[in-house]
C-alpha cells in the first residue's frame, strides 16, 4: 500500500480505534486495546476483559446490547444490537471467534483492516461503526440493513427483471470501483449472500474487506473437504490456487459468478466440497448463461462469459472498463 493511501487511512479513520472498545464490566471505565498483550484492558482499573462465554439476546458486549441473533456460522454470529446510549438505534454486530484472534499479527491486521473499512464512505457499501479485538474474539459493528440478500431473492424465487439485473451490476461495479480507486481495496468474497437489497430497493454490499482471510484460513479452504471457510462457488481459479494472486480480475470473476447465480439459480461451478469445485473448474468450461436462460440479452451473455473466463487476462481488466461496457449494454436494453 502506497504512502498516499496510508495517509488517507490515517486521516479518514485515525479515530476509529480511539475509545471504541466498550466499557469495563467491573468499574465502567473505558476499555483500551493492549496491542502488546493482544487483549482488552480497562484504562481505569486495569481489569482484562474477554467476551461473555454465551452470547445471546440481552447480553452487553462492549457498548452494545445484543437484541436478536440474525445468523450464525462456524466462526461466529451476527446480532442485531442497540448502542447503550441510544436504545432506538439498530446496528449489526458481528462476532468472530477464532484461535487466530489471539495472535498479535492477526490483531494488528484486524485493526489495520478496520481502519481501512472506516475510510470507506459510499452509499452502496455497508459502513463500519466500531471494531475491536481481544484474546478470543473479533467484533465488527456495522450499519444494519433491513432487507434480503441476493441468495434469498433467488431461493424464494422473487425474480429480478433483466434490466434491473444490469442496473444491479452497474451499482456494484460503481461501489467496487470506488473502493479500488480510493484504497486499492479488494473485496475477495463477492457472493450473493454479501449483497443485499433493502426495503427501499437500495443495493448494499456487505463484508467489504472484513471478509479478507488470513493465509492459514485461506489455505484451509483449499485443503479441508467440507470446510465452510471461503466461498468456493464464487472464487476465481487463481484465487483458489493462491490467494496472493487475487486481484481486480478475481473480484470481477466473483461478481460475474454472482450475477450468473441470480440469473440461473446456481453458481458457475458447484460441488460437495472445495476440492470438488476446484476439480470441476480445472476440467470443465462454464455452461454459457444463455443455454440456461435464453432470454438473457446477447451482449450481457457475452460480457458474463468473459467475466467468467478461466484465464484472468481474458476478463475485463479494470472496474472502469467493465463500467463502460455495462453502460453501453444498459442503454441498448433500455431502448429495446
Amino acid at each position: 500500500m502506497g504512502e498516499d493511501i496510508e495517509k488517507t487511512i490515517v486521516m479518514n479513520a485515525g479515530e476509529l480505534q480511539t475509545a471504541s472498545y466498550g466499557v469495563c464490566a467491573f468499574c465502567g471505565g473505558a476499555m483500551a486495546l493492549d496491542e502488546e498483550a493482544g487483549q482488552l484492558r480497562c484504562s481505569a482499573c486495569g481489569q482484562e476483559q474477554s467476551a461473555p462465554v454465551e452470547l445471546k439476546p440481552g447480553v452487553i458486549l462492549g457498548r452494545y446490547r445484543l437484541l436478536k441473533e440474525l445468523g450464525a456460522g462456524g466462526m461466529g454470529s451476527i446480532f442485531l444490537c442497540a448502542p447503550l446510549d441510544d436504545a432506538n438505534a439498530r446496528l449489526a454486530l458481528k462476532v468472530i471467534r477464532t484461535a487466530a484472534a489471539a495472535d498479535k499479527v492477526a490483531i494488528s491486521r484486524f485493526v489495520r483492516e478496520a481502519r481501512v473499512m472506516g475510510a470507506l464512505d459510499h452509499p452502496n457499501i455497508v459502513h463500519l461503526v466500531d471494531a475491536w479485538s481481544d484474546r478470543s474474539i473479533r467484533v465488527i459493528v456495522m450499519e444494519y440493513v433491513d432487507g434480503i440478500t441476493l441468495s434469498k431473492v433467488v431461493k424464494d424465487q422473487y425474480g429480478i427483471a433483466m434490466i434491473d439485473v444490469i442496473q444491479l451490476m452497474r451499482i456494484c461495479v460503481g461501489a467496487f470501483s470506488y473502493a479500488w480507486e480510493k484504497l486499492q481495496l479488494l473485496h475477495r468474497d463477492i457472493k450473493p449472500s454479501n449483497i443485499m437489497i433493502d426495503k427501499e430497493g437500495n443495493v448494499k454490499i456487505l463484508d467489504f474487506g472484513i471478509a479478507k482471510r488470513l493465509d492459514a484460513e485461506e489455505s484451509l479452504a483449499l485443503t479441508a473437504p467440507g470446510s465452510t471457510v471461503g466461498s468456493p462457488g464464487f472464487m476465481s481459479l487463481e484465487q483458489f490456487q493462491d490467494s496472493r494472486k487475487a486481484g481486480v480480475q478475481s473480484d470481477i470473476y466473483s461478481l460475474g459468478a454472482t450475477i450468473y447465480f441470480v440469473l440461473t439459480g446456481r453458481p458457475p461451478f458447484d460441488g460437495d466440497n472445495p476440492l470438488m469445485v476446484l476439480d470441476y473448474m480445472l476440467k470443465n468450461d462454464v455452461v454459457p448463461v444463455e443455454q440456461l436462460r435464453p432470454d438473457v440479452p446477447a451482449d450481457l451473455a457475452d460480457l458474463l462469459g468473459r467475466m467468467l473466463a478461466r484465464n484472468a487476462a481474458e476478463r475485463p481488466q479494470s472496474w472502469q472498463e467493465l463500467a463502460a461496457e455495462l453502460e453501453t449494454i444498459y442503454n441498448a436494453n433500455v431502448q429495446s
